[in-house]
């Protein structure tokens, strides 16, 4: 993918955003303050002076400190395709292993039991 390098340290960028936003309140200065310092630290864009684009980005109110989890979702997909379905992507049993532990459960099972089923083990950062 091009650019995903620039991508990733976006989503950090908001995600490390979405926490402060959402932390520690009163907020000790404006959004636009926050978001210039925070821009400043961890996107590789300068700010942009006289903007203020985070009040109409509506996922910093609507997932209220967790757009971290655009992130995580990445690194359990990948973790599922490296494991599951790199080497043959239409593996029947893998797809049935996927379909039994990841989407007949309709929202009525943790994700990281979901998340383990399919795995057939505890998700981590380490490679086993």
């Amino acid at each position: 993918k091009m650019c995903a390098a620039a991508d990733l340290q976006l989503q950090v960028f908001y995600s490390v955003l979405d926490q402060i936003y959402h932390g520690k309140h009163p907020l000790q200065k404006s959004t636009t303050d926050i978001l210039k310092e925070t821009q400043e630290a961890f996107y590789g864009l300068p700010y942009v002076p006289n903007t203020a684009w985070q009040l109409r980005f509506s996922h910093l109110v609507g997932y209220g400190a967790k757009y971290y989890s655009y992130l995580m979702s990445r690194a359990v997909a990948s973790m599922v395709w490296k494991q599951c379905f790199v080497k043959n992507p239409f593996d029947r049993a893998m797809g049935e292993r996927y379909r039994k532990e990841m989407l007949a459960h309709g929202g009525g099972k943790e994700p990281i039991l979901m998340v383990e089923g399919m795995l057939q083990k505890h998700p981590s950062d380490r490679k086993s």
